[in-house]
């Protein structure tokens, strides 16, 4: 893979022919006038290109400059301030940290440094728009009308914060799968066993089912137990 950054230094030559030393050297300078420009222009349509939520070949620019010159830290701004725009704060973060490893200018760094923060202020604010909907318009258009836990998919809006759970409890009817339960099902069961409708288990060996009798299950509609082995039951 070529290193753009040492293509275009002037190389070290030890042999001096004619005129082909002071060639090597006003080459090399106009080479590399040649990409600062080019990366002034790179960057400059990167971020037009994410002003016009181009953010896809906005960044294309972007990774261009990082190649080009991966020691200026205009490649990593750009990424980062491309990421924060579309409101991948993570990322943002995560390629100015990379910028901040390969850049050695001070003032460079500070200005990496200056959009790393507001990247980091931006990742720890959150806005509260589900409270403020319709519960009608919740769970028709935003949360699943059934969720089942545990599930990826399910916790995708219970753990996002106490007001999405709220909301989501409200609004979509909860059911339990558990295939082989255990404490660890028992512990996920706990915080939802007033919302859930629906408890299904299956194939328990050996398990008591006395936290039947001990945890609430308010709204449950129906129970479905499959049994292949011998399970001991509290009554």
């Amino acid at each position: 893979m070529t290193n753009w950054s040492q293509l275009y230094n002037e190389p070290a030559v030890s042999v001096k022919y004619k005129h082909s030393n002071s060639v090597i050297a006003q080459s090399s300078i106009e080479l590399q006038q040649r990409v600062d420009r080019q990366v002034k222009l790179l960057y400059e349509r990167a971020m037009a290109l994410s002003a016009c939520a181009q953010f896809q070949t906005a960044q294309r620019d972007a990774s261009a400059i990082q190649e080009l010159a991966p020691s200026s830290s205009l490649g990593y701004y750009a990424a980062g301030y491309i990421y924060m725009q579309y409101g991948r704060q993570k990322e943002a973060i995560h390629v100015l940290e990379q910028g901040l490893t390969v850049v050695s200018d001070p003032i460079q760094q500070q200005r990496l440094q200056s959009l790393q923060r507001d990247a980091t202020a931006r990742l720890s604010v959150t806005i509260d728009f589900i409270s403020k909907l319709p519960l009608d318009i919740v769970s028709s258009f935003i949360i699943p009308s059934t969720m089942t836990i545990p599930s990826k998919a399910a916790f995708s809006y219970l753990h996002v914060c106490k007001t999405w759970r709220e909301r989501a409890l409200q609004s979509t009817m909860l059911q339990f799968l558990a295939t082989g339960l255990s404490s660890r099902s028992l512990d996920m069961i706990t915080p939802y066993s007033t919302h859930i409708r629906h408890l299904r288990l299956y194939q328990f060996q050996g398990f008591s089912f006395g936290f039947l009798n001990t945890t609430k299950f308010d709204c449950l509609q129906s129970l479905h137990v499959s049994c292949k082995y011998n399970i001991h039951m509290m009554s």
